[in-house]
């Protein structure tokens, strides 16, 4: 995307703040982390804090559909696995678009849709996974550049990302004990379930994973 110092970021879907740390740490750019959740926002914030960047990344909690930035205002929007929980992508995209500059970059990793997804992985996606929204390739792509967007790349992640869950959950299986002994039984079957859900997804071979990079017209 072209970060470097003199960049302002956008980062959707924050978490904990990870990804927006390691930008700056790594660029020296500015950050504003968006989330959500307070609880996990608190958490970027307090970690952000201890990392000695918060003068180059500002955590806001806030709901992507709902914020107001003014225009022109970010070089680069960046998100990590958190747009396919957002409803309505029309107006999302949009609401992306508005805050980038002419010439900026959106950035996103996300799950799209290889084909029709049967009852009980729809049910999956919406329990599990709080998927509200993922799409097939076609329909991403026109929803992007209806936005306002162009030159989109569709880089398919899929078998990388399968591989990835795959390796996950036998990992987790195969040290079951040790961590239910650190979290509790309880959270390692949780996270269990979780993982689990996810691989079946996965290898169910409707649900696809994306690197998607588009600049704004």
């Amino acid at each position: 995307a072209g970060i470097n110092a003199s960049s302002t970021v956008l980062d959707v879907g924050a978490g904990i703040g990870g990804p927006a740390r390691y930008l700056s740490h790594k660029t020296g750019c500015k950050v504003v982390a968006l989330e959500l959740q307070e609880d996990l926002n608190q958490v970027g914030q307090d970690l952000t804090n201890r990392c000695g960047l918060a003068d180059q990344v500002q955590h806001l909690c806030g709901d992507a559909l709902q914020e107001a930035f003014a225009d022109n205002t970010f070089d680069a929007v960046v998100s990590w696995l958190c747009l396919y929980h957002i409803p309505n992508h029309k107006k999302l995209f949009s609401k992306l678009s508005q805050p980038l500059k002419s010439g900026g970059v959106l950035y996103a990793e996300d799950l799209f849709s290889l084909g029709d997804f049967t009852p009980a992985e729809r049910h999956e996606l919406e329990t599990m996974l709080f998927g509200n929204s993922v799409h097939t390739r076609k329909d991403y792509i026109e929803t992007v550049e209806q936005a306002g967007f162009s030159s989109v790349q569709f880089d398919d992640q899929t078998n990388d990302w399968r591989q990835f869950v795959d390796a996950r959950i036998k990992a987790h299986n195969a040290n079951l004990e040790s961590y239910s002994q650190v979290h509790s039984p309880e959270m390692a079957e949780t996270i269990k379930i979780f993982y689990d859900s996810v691989s079946g997804l996965f290898n169910g071979g409707n649900l696809g994973g994306v690197r998607m990079k588009a600049v704004k017209s």
